[in-house]
């Protein structure tokens, strides 16, 4: 919140180099890390440790230790339950741990090697078939049937309808750019996924969703999804 008061908006930043990733194991954090992460003064780097990993790992050391950031680890267990003759599955306690950007460690040849790979990223597709790979992961990760998406023109809106549970757009050409279109694709699909049928952030009927707290908290979801998306495709986000 300090930094939007700020004016710097983590998620309208685009990606050079990738996702944050631990350093070691290429493991790409996700959530409220990916997040915080971004937000991070010392985000230099894709790329982060921890001191443990530096010292053994790296054969290093950190230049500077106030430089640090937590990242939060919600892990799950599985156990059978004889009374159920089932195996039941619950959330571990959170355990945090601090992290440091890889640009922090003093460089030694192991160093090195990691910050050479580092590269720009290029773009990965063209408009279609980004648009059709995305729709895919959407398909995909709710084991349903797709995202129904119905061209619109420019007197009505880009949104989602949860009532017919379509995403109305306009067709590419008519935005400013290809990424400017296909993060409002990313964004409008997020809220598909809100549907009672899906993940269930919000009900049918609710007539007075519009500017209030509910929806607020909603439309930072699908902005936020939206900006995964186009940090995993390599593309502008815009704060208009």
């Amino acid at each position: 919140i300090k930094a939007m008061e700020q004016g710097k908006v983590a998620w309208l930043q685009p990606s050079n180099s990738g996702t944050a990733k631990n350093a070691i194991t290429n493991h790409e954090y996700t959530g409220f890390n990916r997040l915080s992460l971004r937000f991070s003064e010392y985000n230099l780097s894709p790329c982060w440790v921890t001191q443990k990993q530096v010292t053994f790992d790296l054969n290093s050391r950190i230049i500077d230790l106030t430089q640090k950031e937590l990242v939060l680890f919600c892990g799950r267990l599985s156990y059978f339950c004889k009374k159920d003759q089932k195996v039941k599955t619950y959330w571990k306690n959170p355990t945090y741990y601090t992290v440091y950007n890889l640009k922090n460690v003093e460089v030694n040849s192991k160093v090195e090697k990691i910050l050479n790979k580092l590269k720009p990223l290029e773009k990965t597709g063209n408009v279609d078939t980004i648009e059709k790979d995305f729709l895919e992961q959407a398909r995909q990760a709710n084991k349903i049937q797709g995202v129904t998406i119905r061209q619109t023109n420019k007197q009505e809106f880009n949104c989602y309808i949860p009532s017919l549970d379509e995403v109305w757009l306009h067709p590419y050409e008519q935005f400013t750019s290809i990424d400017a279109y296909l993060s409002t694709l990313f964004h409008e699909v997020a809220h598909w996924t809100g549907h009672p049928t899906r993940l269930d952030r919000f009900k049918l009927d609710d007539k007075t969703r519009f500017a209030s707290e509910e929806y607020s908290k909603e439309e930072l979801v699908a902005e936020i999804s939206s900006s995964f998306f186009c940090e995993q495709y390599n593309l502008e986000c815009s704060s208009e």
